[in-house]
């Protein structure tokens, strides 16, 4: 780390407001980054929550809490990737998220950067347009989060392990849940959607983003899919090879199973 981590707390000890932004954010790290900072003091966190992120631990819901019991803001921004401190007029910009080797806390902790900016920096503009984009999280959209996370706890039937998504365009699975699968124009593609409609199997009477957990966790759980995820940093031709090899089939067919698997994960889990 390029910042002195007493410095750090001792920013925030006499700090009477403070905007931390950072993609990911855990409570050991929040809870030791926040401890110095007066009760009267206003609290602005904002974070980036993909269900992709919650579902593999790299950020906690429970954030949201430790935020709110200070009578802070918590807000997500769906695009953030910078990291962003800023206790009352001093800034720091950098690598580092709100984890414990993030922050350098924990041994072998990551090489990150934390640091102050130079004038070329627009503190005040960044902050702005992060606030614009951002929005407050809710009551309803917590139970949403909510609703994801405990989704992956279920254990899913044997024959569900081996799911792997057969139309190419997700959205399709969603018209077809909500009943409006004439929109969908090809007759093949609506018995694709059926198809993994059924091999879905969400309960009845879910609003959309309930069935977008659903389906996130669904898809985060079936075996197959994570063959596909572990294949994400790979050329594509080793992923397709690793692919052919696993499971038997052409390269043709691994080639368009890796795509349409990239469309749904895209759709339900990276939430790009």
């Amino acid at each position: 780390m390029t910042v002195d981590l007493d410095r750090l707390r001792a920013d925030v000890a006499i700090s009477e407001n403070i905007v931390i932004a950072a993609p990911y954010l855990k409570v050991a790290a929040l809870k030791w980054l926040i401890e110095p900072l007066p009760a009267e003091a206003t609290l602005i966190c904002v974070t980036r929550w993909t269900p992709a992120d919650i579902i593999n631990g790299a950020s906690d819901l429970a954030c949201e809490d430790i935020i709110v019991s200070r009578n802070g803001e918590f807000r997500l921004h769906d695009r953030l990737h910078a990291k962003f401190f800023r206790f009352n007029e001093r800034i720091y910009i950098g690598s580092a998220n709100i984890t414990m080797r993030g922050l350098g806390l924990v041994p072998g902790s990551n090489l990150e950067i934390l640091c102050s900016p130079d004038d070329e920096f627009n503190a005040t503009e960044f902050e702005a347009t992060m606030m614009a984009e951002s929005r407050l999280v809710d009551e309803e959209e917590m139970r949403d989060w909510k609703a994801l996370a405990e989704e992956i706890t279920v254990i899913q039937r044997p024959e569900e392990q081996d799911w792997l998504p057969a139309t190419r365009d997700p959205h399709h699975v969603i018209l077809t849940y909500l009943g409006r699968k004439s929109r969908i124009a090809s007759l093949d593609e609506r018995r694709l959607a059926e198809r993994d409609l059924s091999a879905l199997a969400p309960p009845s009477g879910l609003t959309e983003r309930r069935l977008r957990a659903w389906i996130a966790g669904r898809l985060w759980a079936s075996a197959r899919v994570r063959e596909v995820r572990e294949t994400r940093d790979l050329a594509e031709i080793a992923a397709w090879d690793q692919l052919v090899a696993s499971w038997g089939v052409s390269r043709r067919e691994a080639l368009r199973t890796r795509s349409t698997v990239e469309n749904w994960m895209r759709e339900f889990l990276d939430g790009s």
